[in-house]
């Protein structure tokens, strides 16, 4: 009776390993993981830009790494929706996005996601540009760029600065019209903030992120993508394991 239950247990936990190794989320991060690091392939990445200098930005970082494969898609999380049905996310080993894109995308998307981050050197640079202008300003932008900025103010004790969490232009168009009224004359903000100023005749500054800040967002890819190789050599071994206990 003890064989039996034994020899039951080893099966069930061999048809559990079989049924993950065989799941989307498993195919998704074993495979790549198999084929980019184990026979040399590159590892393919899609690269969203929100605006126009981070595709040099984006490719000049990429130069420095010869076994990247990078498309870009250039264009806001709104542009990413209207052109969801054309791409093809199970080519790419990850996704590369800032600001409100990369949130949602973390949020529904099983491709591993590397968020494209704004340091604090970034944030320092345009708030000091912000300052430097002499007149009322406001920052719009997602709520994970926020963080940085609050960050910023926290450390420099800047408790005069406006601030607003935005996801779209409508969202942005809102608080732009609100903050004109109550006498602000620079919107620093994302792309959805910037572009709302623009359309409103106030002056604006695009929140933008550093070389250094997308390279380490490459590297964090890259390391991601070996700790999914080593899951994947491991549970492969775990699987060959108990399939040679059962046999």
């Amino acid at each position: 009776e003890m064989t039996s239950s034994l020899v039951g247990s080893e099966m069930c936990i061999r048809d559990s390993f079989d049924t993950f190794l065989s799941s989307s989320i498993f195919r998704t991060y074993g495979t790549y993981g198999k084929e980019g690091m184990v026979s040399g392939m590159k590892m393919k990445v899609l690269a969203f830009a929100p605006y126009e200098s981070m595709r040099t930005v984006l490719r000049e970082a990429q130069s420095g790494y010869p076994d990247l494969s990078m498309d870009i898609f250039m264009g806001t999380y709104d542009d990413y929706l209207k052109k969801i049905t054309e791409i093809n996310f199970y080519q790419y080993d990850c996704v590369l996005a800032r600001g409100y894109t990369a949130k949602m995308l973390k949020s529904s998307s099983i491709i591993p996601i590397s968020e494209i981050k704004v340091s604090l050197y970034d944030m320092l640079r345009v708030i000091t540009m912000a300052k430097r202008r002499g007149v009322p300003f406001a920052i719009l932008a997602s709520s994970n760029i926020l963080e940085t900025a609050h960050q910023v103010m926290d450390i420099l004790q800047y408790q005069d600065i406006l601030t607003y969490e935005i996801e779209s232009e409508e969202n942005a168009d809102a608080y732009v019209t609100q903050l004109s009224k109550r006498g602000v004359r620079l919107i620093v903000g994302d792309v959805y903030a910037v572009n709302t100023a623009q359309r409103a005749n106030i002056p604006a500054l695009l929140i933008t992120s550093s070389k250094a800040s997308i390279e380490d967002t490459i590297q964090e890819a890259i390391n991601n993508r070996k700790q999914h190789l080593r899951v994947y050599e491991m549970l492969n071994l775990t699987s060959e394991l108990i399939k040679n206990l059962s046999s």
